[in-house]
């Protein structure tokens, strides 16, 4: 699907920060490449977790990613 310059940034620094699986699964839950795009700050939340547990900074940085996604150019 196309993608504003925010949106591919922000995905780039998902992918660098998660593993391509994981990365590939949160593009399939949303939707993205159906045209989804408002499911897409949602789905990057679910990967704020190591070893089982929630961490404040992989939140934080969801967060982020998920608002620069939004943020329109």
């Amino acid at each position: 699907v196309p993608l504003n310059q925010n949106q591919f940034d922000a995905l780039v620094c998902m992918v660098y920060n998660v593993s391509t699986a994981h990365f590939v699964e949160m593009i399939e839950k949303s939707g993205l490449n159906d045209g989804h795009y408002e499911n897409v700050p949602k789905a990057m939340m679910a990967y704020n977790t190591s070893a089982g547990k929630v961490l404040r900074g992989l939140t934080r940085r969801r967060k982020e990613e998920g608002a620069l996604f939004s943020k329109p150019v």
